[in-house]
C-alpha cells in the first residue's frame, strides 16, 4: 500500500510524467495495476489466474490444431527422433492409403511396405539421409493401396531441433499428387503424338 501511495503522491512520479509523458504513464500505470492486483487477489491468486489463462490458451490452440488436422486433405505427422514412433498422424492418412491409422501407430516402420517396389530403395535412401545430415526431404514416389491401386504422393520432411541443436522430432507432410501425375502423363503423350506427326509430315 505504501508503494502505491508513493507512486500516486510523489513528486518523482509527477516529474516522470512531465519528462517521459506517454511512455512513463504506460510503464507506471502497468506497475500500479500489478500492485493493485497483488493487493486485491494476493500472489497465489494472481499466479493461479495466469495459469488458468495459459491453460485456456493452450486448450484453444489445441482445438484449432485438431480442427485443421481433421479437415485438410494432406497428411502430416510427427515422428520421434529415432524415427520409431508416430506421435501424431492426421486423419487424411486413411483416405490416401486406404488403411486404418491404427496400422501407422502400431507399426511405424511398416510404411516402407506400402511403397511401390520399384521406388522403395530410392525412397528408403532419401529418408535415411533425413535421419542423418539432410535437414529436409522433398521426394515424389508411388504407394500401393490394399485394393492394388497405385497412387503418387509428394512427401516433405523436416528435422526439428531444440535451442541446443539436439534433434527432437521430425515433421512430415504428404500430398496426394495422383491426379497431377495423370495430367502430366497425358500432356507427355500429346506432346509425343505431336512430335510423331511433325516427323511424318
Amino acid at each position: 500500500d505504501r508503494t502505491v501511495e508513493w507512486l500516486v503522491s510523489s513528486e518523482k512520479w509527477i516529474n516522470l510524467l512531465q519528462t517521459y509523458k506517454g511512455l512513463a504513464f504506460i510503464a507506471v500505470s502497468a506497475l500500479l495495476l500489478y500492485f493493485v492486483l497483488v493487493r486485491t487477489f494476493g500472489r497465489s491468486e494472481l499466479a493461479a489466474a495466469k495459469q488458468s489463462q495459459a491453460e485456456d490458451e493452450l486448450r484453444d490452440a489445441s482445438e484449432k490444431f485438431h480442427q485443421l488436422a481433421d479437415n485438410i486433405t494432406d497428411v502430416f505427422c510427427f515422428l520421434s527422433a529415432d524415427f520409431r514412433k508416430v506421435r501424431f498422424g492426421s486423419p487424411a492418412f486413411e483416405k490416401i492409403w486406404n488403411r486404418p491409422a491404427a496400422e501407422l501407430y502400431a507399426s511405424p516402420q511398416k510404411w516402407v511396405d506400402y511403397i511401390f517396389p520399384e521406388d522403395r530403395e530410392r525412397v528408403a535412401a532419401a529418408f535415411d539421409q533425413l535421419q542423418k545430415d539432410a535437414p529436409a526431404l522433398d521426394i515424389e514416389y508411388r504407394i500401393v493401396c490394399p485394393n492394388g491401386e497405385i497412387r503418387w504422393i509428394l512427401a516433405l520432411g523436416f528435422q526439428v531441433r531444440n535451442v541446443s541443436g539436439q534433434l527432437i522430432r521430425y515433421i512430415c507432410s504428404i500430398t496426394d499428387i495422383t491426379e497431377r501425375q495423370k495430367l502430366e502423363e497425358q500432356i507427355r503423350q500429346i506432346q509425343k503424338m505431336d512430335a510423331i506427326g511433325q516427323l511424318s509430315s
